[in-house]
């Protein structure tokens, strides 16, 4: 699984930040399923199904586990795997999470996954999200002292402005309460940067994000820490789907699977790819420590 060296203080920073700009606890919010409207097209009519599989193909089916969510990543951690994902739940008792990040957790070896409950993040700053933005496309990995880091992108104050959209981390102990880590992790001027996709692979650790104006292309940062990343040359492959989608790390190569095609590097920067072999949409795909092969996907929901 991903791992990291470490998280140079930043509880001292959170503080900091809290008492010279201000800083926000992000937890239920106040856009609805009923405000947006069944028939409105949009994320919130895809669901969060979960494939197993002994290797990287998967078959159809799978478990139904989340009503109403999109982009989902997948991490082990401890006894456990977590999935977090965007949730739109239509229920009463949890639309005041509509479009908030959401988890759920089930034991290694089964299927038996718990509801799903919003994600609390501390000390993110007012000044980058006020009271009209939140934290999305989550993606989730392991560290070494057992802790989660989430990355998501961040918008602040819902701008237009192109290159607002940058991606930010939190860290947690019990994978639900994420507190914040000050500044950015990867950002372009004047490029807008989401969806971001993650793995420490080869002694570093590699961050994938789509050019979403340029098909097959992809932003490929570095980082020894997990918090600074430098961006590198471009990452390109023959297909024409977006580099939306997740890593996983098996062995020596380091896989990407994507919506319409998936692929494998030895050193992150050169790849092999081909067509995607039944994941769906978005997908997150992971190898667990008990070499199941794990994938959520998000299809659309029959109306």
């Amino acid at each position: 699984m991903n791992n990291s060296k470490g998280r140079p203080g930043y509880c001292a920073v959170v503080v900091l930040v809290s008492l010279v700009c201000g800083s926000h606890s992000v937890s239920a919010g106040h856009t609805s399923y009923d405000r947006v409207s069944a028939k409105h097209k949009g994320p919130w009519h895809h669901d969060l199904v979960i494939k197993r599989s002994n290797t990287s193909r998967f078959g159809r089916g799978g478990q139904l586990i989340v009503e109403g969510a999109h982009v989902p990543s997948l991490v082990e951690s401890g006894a456990k795997v977590f999935a977090y994902f965007q949730w739109f739940p239509r229920d009463s008792h949890g639309q005041a999470w509509f479009d908030h990040i959401g988890m759920a957790t089930a034991p290694i070896a089964t299927d038996d996954w718990t509801k799903p409950t919003g994600v609390e993040f501390v000390g993110v700053p007012d000044t980058i999200l006020g009271h009209r933005t939140r934290p999305m496309d989550p993606v989730a990995v392991s560290l070494p002292d057992g802790g989660i880091r989430l990355y998501f992108t961040l918008e602040p104050m819902r701008s237009r402005d192109p290159g607002d959209a940058r991606i930010h981390s939190a860290f947690s102990h019990d994978g639900r309460r994420f507190v914040y880590e000050p500044g950015s992790r990867f950002r372009i001027d004047g490029t807008d940067v989401r969806d971001a996709a993650i793995a420490y692979f080869n002694g570093q650790w590699h961050m994938y994000c789509p050019d979403q104006k340029h098909r097959g292309t992809g932003y490929h940062a570095l980082s020894d820490d997990g918090l600074t990343f430098v961006r590198q040359k471009d990452v390109r492959v023959r297909e024409k789907g977006d580099w939306l989608g997740h890593t996983a790390v098996v062995g020596e190569k380091l896989y990407f699977f994507g919506t319409v095609w998936q692929g494998s590097s030895m050193d992150g920067n050169k790849w092999q790819s081909g067509r995607s072999l039944g994941t769906g949409p978005d997908p997150a795909v992971i190898r667990l420590s008990n070499g199941t092969w794990l994938a959520g996907t998000t299809p659309k929901r029959n109306q």
